[in-house]
Order: structure tokens, then C-alpha cells, then sequence
């Protein structure tokens, strides 16, 4: 549903069915990818390590986590690798697009939710 709703805003969606998959993906696709948007809870490798890797591999690309429940130890490890936004689920068409567009456009204070 997701890819559904960012293709209809007009973005390109590369998917990924665990944090591996789209680890592989991004160092497959990185000059065109501008941001990942990913859950923090994932099969095999969860989205805090997805974003850690791919923040030593690409420090200022925009990466957004998606979570229905986090704990402060795992918020605290996106706040340290600078995600650029946390959004709780459920996530509406027009939070997960405004947030998107807030990081790609760089907005100066993160949406961090």
C-alpha cells in the first residue's frame, strides 16, 4: 500500500522485504536513491542497523523509520545515527508524504514524531 501511495505522488519505490534485502538494494541502486524509508522492526536485520550502515555509507542521505511501537533505547539509536524522521503507525497518506517531502526538501527541524 505504501509503494502505491508514494508512486501516486510521483516517487520511484525500490522494495525491500527485510533490512538485508534493502541494504543489498542500496548499495546496488545508491545515486539514485535519495531517501529510505523503513520500519525499525524488520526480519533479520532490524531498521536501527539498516540505518546505521547506510548512515556510514551515505551520511546525508534523508532517512525516514517507520515504527508502531519503539523503545527509548532504540529511539535513542535513531536520534545518535540522525535519521531525519520517526513516524508512529498508523501513519495516514498525508502525514507519510509530508514527512517525506519535510526531508527531501530539507527542512531545518526533523519531523521527528
Amino acid at each position: 500500500m505504501t509503494k502505491l501511495v508514494l508512486e501516486q505522488a510521483g516517487y520511484r519505490v525500490v522494495l525491500a522485504s527485510d533490512g538485508a534485502e534493502a541494504l543489498l538494494a542500496f548499495t546496488r541502486q545508491a545515486s539514485n536513491i535519495h531517501a529510505v524509508l523503513a520500519d525499525v522492526i524488520m526480519p533479520g536485520m532490524d531498521g536501527v542497523a539498516l540505518a546505521q550502515i547506510i548512515r556510514r555509507m551515505a551520511p546525508a542521505l534523508k532517512i525516514v523509520m517507520v515504527t508502531g511501537m519503539i523503545d527509548p533505547a532504540q529511539r535513542e539509536a535513531l536520534v545518535r545515527v540522525n535519521v531525519s524522521a520517526i513516524l508512529n503507525k498508523p501513519i495516514s497518506k498525508r502525514k507519510l508524504l509530508q514527512a517525506l517531502r519535510n526531508v527531501l526538501d530539507g527542512a531545518s527541524t526533523p519531523p521527528i514524531h
